[in-house]
């Protein structure tokens, strides 16, 4: 007879906006200032990044800087500075690695750290994500939101609900119930066009995707695309975060 299979814990490390976060990190009196990254207030460039201090203004990414100006006198703006950002970008992800080897990074704005206690010895989860919380501050002198679940979805909107600079723990078996009214735009990479087409059949919450008719739900958005979001939605279920290459395998 197997046994019941051991729930992962898997922490979401929310850095966005990450250019924003780095600029702080170099300029410490630029926290909780409007900051606009992308170019100068004068210039001809599209903001990149915006704190949510601009962004309670109005600005948001992709604007041009003459409208980020408009809409958030006060702003200040960075250029920006690509090198740097993948930099400390590299330096986030090695400092994961040190405490698990199996890391996602699905941008520079955020991290998947599989903390699951597989050996003897290792730290608990909570506390595994306070400390890497705590470096990310020493180290890099980056803020980051936290959260902790079963699954990358239920951490990544427990991260969202950390913010600012919070950590959120979902406790195994309250995955659904966490979800259930969250909205869809919590998906990652779910297109516009299944988005509006589950919501025009009353589908708009995480919940109620879960608790679809799997067989209305394939012929609405297909059966592969069903099958994946209900079990998103759900919570537990999906592929593990695949193992890193052990140090000795890297250059020095």
């Amino acid at each position: 007879m197997k046994g019941t299979a051991r729930p992962r814990s898997i922490l979401h490390i929310d850095l966005d906006p990450f250019f924003v976060s780095v600029e702080r990190s170099l300029d410490p009196p630029l926290r909780d200032q409007p900051v606009i990254v992308g170019g100068t207030p004068d210039g001809f460039g599209r903001v990149a990044a915006v704190s949510s201090e601009a962004r309670a203004a109005g600005v948001a990414v992709g604007q041009p800087l003459a409208v980020a100006r408009r809409l958030c006198p006060q702003g200040i703006f960075r250029p920006g500075d690509l090198e740097t950002y993948a930099r400390i970008s590299e330096e986030i992800t090695s400092l994961l690695l040190s405490v698990s080897r199996r890391v996602e990074r699905p941008s520079a704005d955020e991290a998947y750290v599989d903390l699951t206690r597989d050996t003897p010895g290792a730290l608990q989860p909570v506390v595994a994500a306070e400390a890497i919380k705590d470096e990310l501050q020493r180290r890099l002198g980056l803020d980051a939101s936290l959260g902790v679940a079963s699954s990358r979805l239920a951490a990544r909107v427990a991260s969202s609900w950390a913010r600012p600079r919070g950590l959120l723990v979902v406790l195994p078996g309250y995955e659904a119930s966490f979800l259930a009214g969250k909205q869809l735009s919590f998906l990652p990479d779910l297109p516009p066009h299944l988005e509006a087409a589950l919501e025009s059949k009353g589908i708009g919450t995480l919940g109620q995707l879960a608790a679809a008719d799997p067989v209305e739900l394939a012929t609405l958005v297909g059966a592969t695309a069903a099958e994946r979001l209900q079990e998103a939605a759900r919570g537990p279920g999906e592929a593990p975060i695949p193992a890193a290459a052990p140090p000795s395998w890297r250059q020095e």
